[in-house]
């Protein structure tokens, strides 16, 4: 590391430091698969075929997006706020 840069790693080092863990979420169930997708595709309708796909893919991992609980694995030892852009799809 270059001098230049040593020192401004240094200063950085000196204040608080954050992570930001983003996720865009997903359905907490398949009954939440449909709201999902409209939201995703703003509003414009899913055809039953991409509707019976998404949620037969869903239903192989579980019945539910796994990011939600990856992300907090993956934050276990930092300190956070959390904020979940989408939910709420019933």
């Amino acid at each position: 590391m270059s001098p230049d840069t040593q020192a401004a790693h240094s200063q950085t080092l000196h204040g608080p430091i954050g992570v930001l863990i983003m996720a865009y979420g997903g359905p907490k169930s398949l009954d939440e698969v449909p709201g999902y997708l409209s939201d995703i595709r703003s509003g414009r309708p899913t055809s039953p075929q991409v509707l019976e796909e998404i949620s037969h893919n869903y239903s192989q991992i579980g019945g539910k997006s796994p990011l939600l609980e990856i992300s907090k694995k993956q934050a276990a030892d930092v300190p956070l706020y959390w904020s979940r852009k989408n939910f709420a799809y019933t």
